[in-house]
């Protein structure tokens, strides 16, 4: 109840913009990032992903130089690879 109000189911218009509000923030006015901020953002992105790949090549490429996929039921390395990460 607003001091406006002498019954305590009454509600004012402040009081109803306010439970809304507080509710969902504004679509309108999203959180600011700055670009630099974004910036450091991607890179750091970038730079997971470019290790993640890394470490997939080497551990591929060690799959096929011990012939570990033949003990996988591949007759060989591309076979392998097309079954889990071909298109």
């Amino acid at each position: 109840m607003c001091a406006c109000h002498e019954s305590p189911t009454e509600t004012c218009a402040a009081e109803k913009s306010a439970e809304k509000n507080a509710a969902a923030p504004p679509l309108d006015n999203p959180p600011a990032i700055t670009a630099e901020e974004l910036h450091i953002i991607l890179l750091k992105a970038f730079k997971v992903g470019n290790l993640a790949r890394r470490k997939f090549l080497q551990a591929l490429l060690a799959m096929d130089s011990s012939r570990l996929y033949l003990q996988l039921g591949f007759s060989s390395i591309a076979q392998y690879a097309e079954k889990h990460f071909g298109s």
